[in-house]
C-alpha cells in the first residue's frame, strides 16, 4: 500500500486553512494534514515531525514569527520541504525567510494554482518562488537603501535589540559585548539612515520588519542610549 503524503499545515486562519486543506486532498489520493495555527501548537507536535514530507507555513502566527521554527525544523529533519505562504512584505522577514533554507515562497495574493505548481516542484526536488516573490526580491536587492547594504550583522543586531525595548545593559548583555559598543554601534546606525531620534529608528524597525508589535500596543524605548 502506498504510504500517504503527510503534511503539516501552518496557518492562524481557521477559513484559509481549511481551503488549503480541501484544495491539498484534491491534489493528492493519499494524504494526512497536521493542522497548526500558533506557534504553541506547534510545540506539541514535535514528535510527529520526522515523518512530515512537507510544511506549508504561514510566517506571522498569532504569537510569534515562524522563521525560527523553520531554521530549527530543517536542522531535525533535513527531508523536510517547506513552503511558505505569506503576505508579509517587509524586507527583513522577507530576507530571513529566503536565507533559511525554504524550498518554496508563494504571497497570499497568489492564485492556487501557483501553490499547486510549487508543491510538485518542491515535492520534485527543486525550488519555487512564485513570481510575486521573485519579484519582490529583486526589488528589494536592487535598492541602495536595501538595509544589508547599509548596516552590518552587528548594528542589525543592536538595532533590533534596542527598537524592541532592551536597554543597554540588556543588549550588551544578549549580544556579548560591552555597553560603549552598543552606544556606538547605535549612534552609528543613526547616522548611516540618516534618522533624528529613536522614535524614528524604531518606526524604521517596525516598517522593515526588525521588530513584531502586538497590534495598538507600542514599543516601548530604551531611555538611557
Amino acid at each position: 500500500m502506498e504510504t500517504p503524503v503527510r503534511i503539516l499545515l501552518i496557518e492562524d486562519h481557521a477559513m484559509v486553512r481549511g481551503l488549503i486543506a480541501k484544495h491539498l486532498r484534491a491534489l493528492f489520493d493519499r494524504c494526512e494534514i497536521i493542522e497548526a495555527g500558533s506557534l504553541a501548537k506547534l510545540l506539541t507536535l514535535a514528535e510527529k515531525m520526522a515523518e512530515v514530507t512537507l510544511a506549508i507555513v504561514d510566517l506571522e502566527l498569532p504569537d510569534g514569527n515562524a522563521i525560527e521554527w523553520i531554521e530549527g525544523a530543517a536542522g531535525q529533519n533535513p527531508a523536510l520541504k517547506v513552503i511558505v505562504l505569506s503576505s508579509v512584505d517587509q524586507d527583513v522577514i522577507l530576507y530571513r525567510a529566503l536565507r533559511c533554507g525554504v524550498a518554496g515562497f508563494l504571497h497570499k495574493s497568489d492564485d492556487l494554482e501557483l501553490l499547486q505548481t510549487a508543491i510538485k516542484t518542491v515535492l520534485g526536488g527543486a525550488g519555487y518562488l512564485s513570481p510575486k516573490i521573485q519579484r519582490m526580491r529583486t526589488t528589494m536587492s536592487a535598492n541602495p537603501d536595501f538595509f544589508v547594504k547599509i548596516l552590518s550583522e552587528k548594528e542589525q543586531a543592536v538595532l533590533r535589540c534596542l527598537a524592541q525595548g532592551l536597554s543597554v545593559p540588556e543588549t550588551a548583555s544578549l549580544l556579548g559585548v560591552g555597553e560603549h559598543s552598543v552606544r556606538r554601534h547605535h549612534r552609528v546606525v543613526m547616522e548611516k539612515l540618516g534618522m533624528r531620534n529613536d522614535q524614528e529608528l524604531t518606526l524604521y524597525a517596525i516598517q522593515k520588519g526588525f521588530v513584531r508589535t502586538p497590534h495598538g500596543q507600542a514599543v516601548n524605548r530604551p531611555s538611557d542610549v
